[in-house]
């Protein structure tokens, strides 16, 4: 038997003018009959609902109906079944509105008609005008890999001198790449009955059609009648699906033919798969097979396939052929009490293929043991490369046969499917071991194999289920990134045989018709010539030698163009240091290409362009993680949409390897800095003293219009753009020498507020702590001159926390940290905003030196018992503040909102006692927030009992005393107020000129300075008189006064005393 494929897409019918032909006599119609050995084809029928039309009793029946459906339902065409015995004398003109009976095909009466007419043939001037009007079927089921016919019957009416014609279609089949496959006869006119036959050879893959019937056709309308009928289908085996077809031929009928099996299958007639190459030797010997196996009891022959030879050569009972197109031999094994095996020729099975090898069998009289094949690779790869001398072959017993299969198709054969996965380097070769019992299961009876096909397949249709055998590469080096030396593919198509789509890569393409290539292929050169390259073999990527058997990643670009290749995601651990590093290679003038990192979030990390190397060449990039766990990908660019490349561009040997601090720090080359929440990150140069945009953060305005805000980042050290007010009056660059890193900046010109969010994520762990330090300068240049309850300031912190609202920094950089408390696994986001709710209010702040990192729980529990920590704000969600209403003022130094959620979000916030030289951006004004913190009372010991040593008369003579002290200072804080309130109200007046004239000349900013130093000057004052009052109302000090009345009276009576003591004894 000859394994060909099968008759490909014959696209031109043979229309026959002779009388048309029904289903072959040789060929009955069976429905779900069990075909016997000694058959030699099998047919089934098809369901077609209602394919003869007389699935009613009436004489007629419009519209849609059982089985059909129209297409368009609105032509004012008749369309109808009609019964041309019953009551025809009665309606054929008056309803049909025919001339003539078109008379029947198939044995009942009723036939489906589709008639332009739109009123009698008696009538006067009769004539059908042209319309189009058509029927579908229900849905019809085809089986993968299998064999159908469909047959219609078509007949049309002429009416005087107008011209009619019909169309019929099989519709809605798809080729493997979804591509429509039409099958159709289109304006046909038949004046007589005649049938059109339809042939679908399917592949792979199951298919859904429907049978289309039309008076004209979808676009083009035709006037007259048209009548079909005996609409029927039938599933064949192939001999049978053949043998039609060539009676078609013979007999010069309408027939079409379409192949949708676009399998790949190879060709292995030369090693004998099909067992048809002449067989004149003895029992146990074969043509391109041969024994491996067997006792004297086990035999193995190529038999010709007929009953009479079969039980000759046997003695066991005929099995039939599997009803294979041009079968006549079969493999059979047979044995009584024993066991034998054959071996085939090698097969080939390339790196990167995937196979799929089916053997089909059907045992004869088998009692006693069972048939097994084998796939077992050969020694082709220890042969050829020496240096793979340990190299262990692989092998895989299939599933066990014992009995005959169910498909009448295949006359019962089973199909044993083997799939076989090829090496990721190596070119290598299996052989089939075919067996029948073994010396420990022997075997009585036979079994006949025949029709073996390899077929290679792609990765939809391949399984890795069951019979599955992959060949493992015997030595291949992996690097840290997902498949970094290409030696895995993935999406395989079942054609492709020379450069293949890398795994664990995500390609991309321009949308230009321009040529453009990307995938593996391997150097090996013999490998490499195979591959029918028309460029330069690159050689290795360590040494650009050529006789290794190596993988590398190729993009092409036959016109300037751009593609890119981008890894999966690999992770960098926080607190680590990296050396992102590849091989790179270009070939062709103006090849360059681009090397761009990014974090999951899409962030640009870094981005090198216009890289080229006529010699493999290494890249290399190191990374400091920075304080936060990230996810990074690599994306390799064969130029972009602004700068396109052509040429090759060659890749291999991607890896992330561990680097240090040291090595980092002392590094002039490519470098990634994600610390300090990606300040330093400036992937494309941008940040220079204004604020520009940054990778790291995306900037929005909260509240207010656009222009209202700006905010982004600029460079810090040595940055001369940005100034501030000075608490002395004093301008003042942001640079007062510590900064080292970039600063964020938020700026509002209205009333407004402005976030900066992080892009990337921090994360938290459930139960753990943590800890949120950075550097805030602020500044509010007319903050004097805002309403006493104004709520602005800078909102800082992480999403799902609650935020530090309405914070100030007091003069100048001031650090801060927040801690955290987590009780949940989940990352949160960083956010930096500025609110401004007054024109008052508007103005800038920077934040710099942020870090995140882990924190213990005795620092957060325990932080208002540090001593270090004695300016410290408590706040919670559950906890009342452990502040009292004298740090309650909008002067402090933060606040937060009030929530009654768990403590999952409870945060400290501790200013630190270490302060800066101030940062500010604008020279309007000046304004100084003192922050009052509650004094810690000292515990002391009385040294008296106030109510046995201190009289009522005392005590309010004390509170007097204290009262008329405070008096004299709330006198002196009120006059002084009064100077600021002149002060505020001559600097307002400047302030609105200088707003009305739109700038600050030098002469307004010399009184702005002179403004701030005198009311700076004064405010210190008043805070001195306060802290002095708030000393002269404390319980100290009324004791104090106490004290002094009491000794003073004991003074003034001992004076007394001895007084009177002088006078008595003067009397005396």
């Amino acid at each position: 038997m000859t394994k060909k494929k099968l008759l490909t897409k014959i696209s031109a019918g043979i229309f026959a003018l002779a009388a048309p032909f029904a289903m072959l006599a040789a060929l009955p119609s069976i429905s779900g009959s069990s075909a016997s050995a000694a058959e030699s084809e099998y047919l089934q029928n098809v369901t077609i609902s209602n394919g003869s039309f007389d699935a009613t009793s009436s004489s007629y029946l419009e519209g849609d109906f059982s089985g059909w459906k129209r297409k368009w339902g609105n032509t004012g065409a008749k369309t109808m079944v009609i019964d041309i015995a019953k009551d025809y004398a009665s309606y054929g003109s008056s309803i049909y509105y025919l001339k003539e009976n078109p008379g029947k095909k198939g044995s009942d009466n009723k036939i489906l008609m589709i008639n332009s007419a739109s009123s009698s043939p008696n009538s006067t001037n009769y004539k059908p005008s042209s319309k189009s009007e058509g029927y579908y079927s229900n849905s019809i089921s085809l089986s993968a890999n299998s064999y159908y016919e469909f047959q219609v019957s078509m007949k049309t009416a002429t009416f005087d001198e107008a011209t009619e014609f019909g169309s019929i279609y099989l519709s809605g089949l798809k080729d493997e790449k979804g591509n429509v496959v039409t099958l159709s006869y289109e304006n046909v006119t038949s004046r007589n009955w005649s049938t059109y036959y339809f042939y679908v050879a399917t592949g792979n893959s199951s298919q859904t059609s429907t049978i289309d019937l039309w008076l004209g056709n979808e676009n083009t309308p035709s006037s007259g009648a048209v009548f079909f009928d005996e609409v029927s289908g039938v599933q064949l085996s192939q001999n049978a699906y053949y043998e039609n077809i060539n009676h078609r031929i013979k007999n010069g009928d309408n027939f079409k033919t379409t192949s949708i099996d676009d399998r790949n299958i190879i060709n292995t007639s030369s090693i004998n798969f099909d067992f048809e190459k002449d067989n004149t030797g003895a029992v146990n010997t074969m043509v391109d097979w041969k024994i491996e196996n067997q006792n004297e009891k086990g035999h193995a022959r190529v038999i010709d396939m007929n009953e009479g030879n079969f039980e000759h050569v046997t003695s066991l009972t005929y099995p039939g052929t599997d009803f294979s197109k041009d079968n006549t031999k079969s493999m059979v094994l047979w044995a009584n009490e024993g066991y034998v095996s054959v071996v085939s020729q090698p097969v080939d099975i390339k790196a990167f293929g995937l196979y799929k090898i089916t053997v089909r069998a059907k045992t004869a009289d088998l009692t006693a043991g069972t048939f097994l094949v084998k796939a077992r690779e050969t020694s082709k790869i220890k042969d050829e490369f020496a240096y793979l001398d340990s190299y262990t072959p692989c092998s895989k017993d299939s599933t066990a046969i014992s009995g005959k299969g169910s498909n009448k198709f295949i006359n019962e054969y089973s199909e044993m499917i083997f799939y076989v996965q090829g090496h990721s380097k190596y070119n290598s070769q299996i052989e089939l071991v075919l067996s029948l019992g073994s010396e420990s299961n022997l075997a009585k009876g036979g079994v006949a194999i025949d029709n073996i096909v390899v077929e290679r397949v792609g990765s939809d249709d391949f399984k890795t289920d069951g019979n599955y055998l992959e060949l493992k590469t015997a030595t291949a080096y992996e690097g840290t990134i997902k498949n970094g030396n290409f030696n895995s593919a993935a999406d395989l198509d079942k054609n492709t045989s020379s450069l293949f789509k890398p795994a664990d890569w995500t390609l991309s393409q321009s949308s230009a018709n321009i040529t453009k290539q990307a995938g593996i292929l391997n150097i090996y050169q013999p490998y490499f010539s195979a591959g029918g390259f028309e460029f330069a073999n690159p050689g290795d990527a360590l040494d650009g030698t050529t006789t290794d058997v190596e993988n590398v990643f190729m993009m092409y670009n036959s016109k300037a163009d751009y593609q890119s290749a981008t890894s999966s995601t690999f992770s960098i651990s926080a607190s680590t240091y990296y050396n992102l590093t590849f091989r790179y290679k270009t070939m062709g003038e103006g090849s360059k290409i681009n090397v761009k990192v990014v974090d999951e979030n899409g962030i640009v990390l870094r981005y090198d362009k216009g890289l080229s190397s006529d010699n493999w060449s290494t890249y290399n990039c190191l990374i400091n993680a920075g304080e936060a766990s990230n996810s990074l990908k690599l994306v390799l660019e064969l130029g972009n949409s602004d700068e396109k490349a052509a040429g090759h561009a060659f890749f291999d040997r991607v890896e992330l390897n561990s680097s240090s601090k040291e090595t980092f720090n002392a590094s002039e080359g490519n470098k990634i800095d994600l610390s300090g929440f990606m300040l330093s990150l400036d992937p494309n140069g941008s940040i220079n003293n204004a604020i520009s945009s940054s990778n790291a953060f995306t900037g929005k305005v909260e509240i207010g219009s656009i222009g209202a805000a700006n905010g982004g980042i600029v460079k810090g050290k040595g940055n001369t753009n940005f100034e501030y007010i000075d608490k002395e009056g004093n301008i003042c660059p942001i640079d007062d020498g510590t900064l080292n890193n970039n600063v964020l900046v938020v700026s509002t010109n209205t009333p407004s507020t402005y976030s900066l969010s992080s892009n990337f994520n921090l994360s938290t762990e459930k139960d753990k702590y943590y800890k949120l330090k950075f550097r805030l300068l602020t500044s509010f240049p007319d903050a004097a001159n805002a309403k006493k309850d104004a709520k602005y300031g800078v909102k800082i912190g992480l999403n799902r926390f609650d935020f530090i609202e309405n914070l100030k920094s007091n003069n100048g950089w001031q650090e801060y940290t927040i801690l955290f408390k987590a009780t949940e696994t989940k990352d949160a986001k960083f956010s930096f905003s500025l609110v401004s709710d007054s024109m008052a209010t508007t103005g800038c702040a920077y934040v710099t030196d942020i870090s995140w990192e882990s924190s213990e729980e005795n620092l957060y529990t325990g932080a208002s018992e540090k001593e270090e920590f004695g300016k410290t704000l408590f706040t919670s969600k559950t906890a009342a503040s452990t502040n009292d209403d004298t740090n309650n003022d909008d002067s402090n130094n933060g606040s937060n909102k009030d929530s009654q959620t768990t403590d999952n979000t409870m945060w400290l916030l501790i200013p630190s006692l270490i302060t800066a030289v101030a940062l500010i951006i604008a020279v309007v004004g000046f304004c100084m927030r003192h922050v009052k913190f509650k004094k810690t009372d000292k515990k002391r010991k009385e040294g008296y009992d106030r109510n046995s040593t201190a009289s009522n008369i005392t005590t309010n003579q004390a509170k007097d005393v204290q009262k008329a002290e405070i008096e004299k200072v709330d006198a002196q804080i009120a006059e002084l107020e009064n100077k600021i309130s002149e002060l505020d109200a001559e600097n307002k007046e400047v302030s609105e000129k200088a707003r009305e004239a739109g700038r600050v000349t030098g002469e307004v900013e010399k009184e702005f300075r002179t403004f701030a130093a005198k009311r700076a000057k004064i405010q210190k004052q008043i805070e001195e008189l306060g802290e002095h009052k708030a000393m002269l109302a404390s319980p100290d000090h009324l004791l104090s006064i106490e004290k002094k009345i009491i000794a003073l009276n004991k003074s003034k009576a001992k004076a007394q005393k001895a007084k009177d003591d002088k006078s008595k004894t003067k009397k005396k």
